[in-house]
């Protein structure tokens, strides 16, 4: 199997399975099929420019790093907590 389509496979796990974007850094270094891949950031770079070319991802959103999605599904941008505040910190 083809980089390309490892890729695919888990950009729809976590697309559909887990419902949420994904960004370079779920490419890094994961398990597939009980095998582990590691991949460098330039090579990531490519098959994600590529498979946007050819309509297979689409840009989700930026926020620091860049969040890709699957065509048709739409995510709304997470939502994150200042590192000072917390999540369940008052205001008085």
């Amino acid at each position: 199997m083809k980089a390309v389509d490892i890729f695919l496979e888990r950009m729809a796990v976590i697309v559909f399975i887990e419902k949420r974007t994904f960004s370079f850094k779920d490419f890094l270094s994961f398990d597939y099929e009980g095998q582990q891949y590691k991949f460098e950031h330039g090579t990531i770079r490519n098959i994600f420019s590529e498979l946007k070319k050819e309509g297979e991802i689409e840009r989700a959103y930026r926020s620091g790093p860049t969040f890709y999605t699957l065509p048709g599904v739409k995510f709304g941008k997470s939502i994150t907590v200042h590192h000072t505040e917390g999540a369940s910190s008052s205001r008085g």
